[in-house]
């Protein structure tokens, strides 16, 4: 008899299932780890750390991502090349090819990216790099291998939504004035921001979770009255939560979210009509309650009606500010439409694009996010790398719609035979099930599960769980479109096109066992596994060093506060040891000798950090950062030496903060200092009047006021720094220029 050119392994779905203890032995901790992911990220809060919401989440992600991977291999590795796709489905190597593009591409876009370590890390604070995506790849790669059971099923929700009530209740603390654990939170006071530290990046968590909590309330609506009770009061505690996170970007990825949830499962809700209307009660009864709360609390800022009311004022806020982001962002992928600038590059790329509109209404701050999941992928990977995410969300609602009203779960309780299914495929004898059949020169592998169709009861925790979990990914990604995807829980997007490709599979599925893998001697095998056992090994070092490193940085910050210069420098110089690609410690550690020379007169110690700062601009020239941090340093230098030399050199370099920054209005008041010290009085005045063209400034005002006095106009020269001292009540040489006006 002739070897078998492939082997199948036959799966009735969502009737039937494959059952191998070698794939077992790997698929409960695959379920573990997954349950991991979403009880503990969303949760992991540092308060030792600078960066204490995002680098815990960021760093827990990527170790149990690596983990995930050495599962995911081990699997494969174990059962002879045999790598599900969705469970055991052959059909899903759409989706594997879809995945593993964005992967190339992104991949791509590092190797030429701007910065290409940012691009593999991503940016302080944001952590959306490669690194990131890969992660959600892996996850979305281990939630194809796991038959998704209605006790692995209720494992997951369970632990997605207790975590998801922790915080919500810690937000609805912050709401009440309650605030436990930070007081770094710079947004508006009140605003529930949970265990994320900004609503904007809380809100998708909570949008993800709600529908997956309601779910659980109709799972246990017949069977445990009790926990389905439970779960109406946690959808209430995630609903108020989300509410009061006055994210309208995420109150309309929940009410998106909802809506689908309760469309595809509409049979099962019309089933439980009491406690349908009892779900339409709690949710739309909490958004009633607490609008009317807080129309009549002393705190307008947190008014939901009013918030809700300013989105009509599209040029205006916030919505203003993120419609500029949005044409910055567009005008940055169309000059590099295929690849992009690399991952999470946007904060180098923004200046470089903002609108005059945005300067009007934001100031100087500098976006460092496009706030739209498909622009940032654009931006970031170039936009077939942004068409072929879109493509995996309808896939998404395509396979979910399939399994829960569409033909798969019209079929899904047909009893139906091996040989009906199959048909000329395989003859098998009745009876004879378990066994090894051959066919020609196909064999087949049937499990006797597969005559038996799952209870009704399990199908219909099934599609329960699909209507959930689609739902769930469809609302954040709606979330997503108008604001951050952050690190924290970016992942369960990934994680919802996992679960739902493995449990909406096709009638028969199969896995293809390709010819190296039959090859492989069991050595070679286990040391590919050993190496990929490695990899959570490398990335728990490099995350425990970043961890580290951050705790230094925040540390030499209390000491710089409380002038301890020295030791915060050492602080910082750790901090920059420990993790090189992190730009801030070194700039903290340059500011910190800037300080130190300035007190004590030490031109040698200023010249030693701005031997730091020169560097850095060499090495990010696109980082106004660092073209701002030389040229002030150059500018300290020229003031307390009167050495016009510095002022040149510092008017040169906030000249390169300009080119990288074109309306950056503190750049231009800068260059006007810089040149007024130069003794160039003509190109200062240029500066300051270009500085008040693209916005109001206190410096620039003042340093229009000494030129006044120069050419002997008081009067003018009055009014510039009272105007000074209007903009910037801060500005003490405005204040003494003023007191020392001619009476």
């Amino acid at each position: 008899m002739s070897a078998p050119r492939d082997e199948f392994y036959v799966e009735l779905s969502p009737g039937g299932r494959l059952t191998d203890d070698r794939a077992e032995r790997w698929e409960r901790p695959i379920v573990a780890v997954l349950v991991a992911m979403v009880l503990l990220i969303p949760l992991l809060i540092v308060p030792s750390l600078s960066s204490m919401y995002e680098l815990p989440k960021a760093v827990a992600l990527w170790i149990l991502g690596a983990v995930l991977l050495f599962l995911v291999v081990g699997k494969y590795l174990s059962r002879r090349n045999a790598l599900s796709g969705g469970y055991g489905s052959s059909d899903r190597y759409l989706e594997w090819s879809v995945v593993g593009g964005l992967l190339v591409l992104a991949t791509l876009s590092t190797a030429l990216s701007i910065e290409p370590t940012t691009s593999f890390f991503g940016r302080y604070g944001r952590y959306d790099g490669l690194l990131t995506l890969a992660v959600g790849a892996a996850t979305y790669l281990a939630a194809m291998q796991v038959d998704w059971t209605p006790i692995r099923l209720r494992i997951l929700s369970w632990s997605l939504v207790s975590s998801a009530v922790v915080a919500a209740i810690y937000g609805l603390a912050q709401t009440l004035g309650f605030e436990f654990i930070s007081q770094q939170i710079t947004f508006t006071a009140g605003r529930s921001a949970g265990t994320f530290g900004n609503p904007s990046l809380f809100v998708g968590f909570l949008v993800f979770s709600l529908p997956v909590a309601a779910s659980l309330a109709v799972s246990y609506w017949r069977r445990q009255r009790p926990l389905s009770v439970l779960a109406i009061v946690m959808t209430a505690v995630i609903a108020s939560a989300l509410l009061m996170t006055l994210a309208r970007g995420g109150w309309l990825g929940a009410v998106v979210g909802i809506a689908m949830w309760a469309w595809m499962g509409r049979r099962h809700l019309a089933e439980r009509k009491t406690l349908a209307i009892t779900l339409v009660a709690v949710i739309i009864g909490t958004g009633i309650a607490w609008t009317a709360i807080t129309a009549v609390w002393d705190q307008p800022q947190l008014n939901v009606a009013a918030r809700a009311a300013e989105t009509a004022s599209l040029a205006e806020g916030s919505v203003g500010i993120r419609i500029e982001t949005w044409k910055a962002a567009v005008s940055a992928v169309a000059d590099r439409p295929i690849l992009g600038w690399g991952p999470d590059t946007y904060g180098l790329v923004s200046p470089g694009y903002e609108t005059q509109r945005f300067v009007d209404l934001a100031g100087p701050v500098i976006e460092d996010n496009s706030h739209s999941i498909l622009l940032q992928t654009a931006l970031s990977s170039g936009i077939p790398a942004a068409l072929l995410l879109l493509f995996m969300v309808v896939l998404l609602i395509r396979r979910g719609v399939s399994g829960t009203i569409g033909r798969i779960a019209r079929e899904a309780g047909q009893p139906r035979e091996v040989r009906e299914i199959l048909g000329a495929m395989l003859e098998t004898r009745d009876g004879v099930l378990g066994e090894t059949e051959e066919s020609g020169r196909l064999r087949v592998k049937v499990d006797e599960a597969v005559s038996k169709h799952r209870s009704d009861s399990e199908i219909e925790s099934r599609e329960i769980a699909i209507a959930a979990f689609t739902a769930a990914g469809v609302g954040y990604f709606i979330t997503v479109l108008t604001t951050v995807n952050p690190v924290g829980s970016g992942f369960l997007l990934w994680l919802a096109f996992g679960m739902i490709g493995a449990l909406v599979a096709d009638k028969v599925a199969t896995q293809f066992r390709l010819p190296l893998g039959v090859r492989l001697p069991s050595a070679i095998r286990q040391g590919l596994l050993i190496m990929i056992g490695l990899v959570p090994l490398a990335i728990l070092v490099v995350g425990v060093m970043f961890l580290v490193a951050d705790r230094n940085y925040e540390q030499g910050s209390q000491l710089e506060s409380l002038t301890f210069l020295q030791q915060a420098r050492a602080e910082y110089d750790d901090a920059a040891a420990l993790n090189p690609w992190e730009q801030r410690y070194q700039r903290a550690s340059g500011r910190t000798v800037i300080i130190a020379g300035l007190q004590i007169g030490d031109r040698a110690r200023m010249l030693e950090a701005i031997e730091v700062f020169s560097a850095l601009r060499a090495r990010s020239p696109l980082d106004i950062n660092n073209h701002m941090f030389l040229g002030q340093a150059y500018l300290a230098m020229a003031q307390t030496f009167t050495n016009p030399a510095d002022a040149r050199l510092a008017a040169d370099a906030f000249r390169g903060a300009i080119n990288v920054r074109p309306r950056s209005f503190e750049a231009y008041s800068f260059l006007a200092a810089a040149l007024f010290f130069q003794g160039d009085y003509e190109a200062s005045r240029e500066a300051a009047e270009a500085t008040l063209a693209i916005k109001e400034d206190g410096q620039a005002h003042y340093y229009l006021g000494r030129l006044y006095l120069q050419e002997g106009d008081s009067a003018a020269a009055g009014r510039e720094f009272r105007k000074a001292v209007e903009l910037d009540p801060s500005l003490s040489e405005a204040r003494q220029a003023v007191d020392d006006l001619p009476k």
